[in-house]
């Protein structure tokens, strides 16, 4: 019965704890990024969505207000008659994150921040506009503007989506669950039992939690990459780093939790493996 309960509370502190991760990180990054450079980036595009190339081309420092006008008459094909909303901000640099390079007849490194925001087009595709601030030297100013068509399983890639699962994706996520699960159901057990002796039980309730040989699996394509000399807390995961990008379900070995399980029979620390004392009779 005891053993039930706590594989009923790793269940719950692991939907939770998944819930919890996917809930907190927002789909759409507008409110965190710079708001000059979020206005300046969507009028440009907004120029371009309506053949205003030479109004957009203004919006450019001098020195860089030349070319590109093909490009800009195919993007505003593809946004004034695909464009299926407004577009959402996937990543940008921060003050902490700025970009210094050295420009090509540049004779000293400029300091940089982009933005990228996408655009869901009607077909299912999207389309990427990474707009280049320039910060050094001056005012803030527009410096450059890339266009990049990207696919469906891009657009969806920072949705955690569980309809239509395929069988890899399923198998990926009934195995994390079973192991979160399995290690905290252990910690539990471990915590409420009477053996070991606390002198080395807080050692076993962190190794419990410890996953070794991390498996990373990336959500939309199933692709997947391993990691052996990582270590994981709790020992599945689910990730999504840079800003932006595909979850990721990471899963390691529960190395602790098997050795606390083994040794737990071995040293007497299961009450129920222990032989039970005869009755006698009291004397009289």
């Amino acid at each position: 019965m005891r053993n039930l309960l706590a594989c009923l509370i790793g269940l719950v502190v692991t939907l939770g704890l998944g819930y919890l991760t996917i809930s907190a990180a927002p789909m759409d990054y507008s409110g965190m990024a710079p708001k000059d450079e979020l206005e300046t980036s969507k009028l440009f595009v907004q120029r371009v969505e309506h053949h205003q190339s030479d109004q957009a081309m203004a919006m450019f420092e001098p020195d860089v207000r030349h070319g590109g006008t093909s490009v800009l008459d195919q993007a505003a094909v593809l946004l004034s008659k695909q464009k299926a909303g407004p577009p959402r901000v996937v990543t940008w640099n921060s003050a902490w994150q700025e970009n210094t390079n050295v420009f090509v007849g540049g004779d000293k490194q400029q300091t940089t921040h982009t933005l990228v925001l996408r655009y869901a087009l009607a077909d299912g595709t999207g389309l990427d506009v990474t707009a280049i601030f320039r910060l050094s030297g001056g005012p803030k100013t527009l410096y450059g503007v890339h266009f990049q068509r990207i696919g469906a399983q891009q657009v969806q890639g920072p949705d955690f989506n569980l309809r239509s699962l395929s069988t890899a994706q399923a198998t990926a996520l009934v195995i994390a669950v079973s192991v979160d699960v399995f290690a905290i159901a252990t910690f539990v057990i471990c915590l409420t039992s009477p053996l070991p002796s606390w002198r080395t039980r807080w050692l076993w309730l962190i190794a419990i939690l410890i996953g070794v040989f991390r498996f990373n699996i990336v959500w939309p394509s199933c692709q997947t990459f391993v990691a052996p000399l990582s270590f994981l807390i709790p020992p599945a995961t689910l990730s999504q780093f840079p800003i932006g990008s595909p979850w990721v379900i990471s899963i390691a070995v529960p190395l602790g939790a098997f050795v606390y399980w083994s040794l737990r029979r071995t040293r007497g620390w299961d009450a129920s493996a222990r032989p039970e004392q005869p009755f006698s009779a009291p004397q009289i």
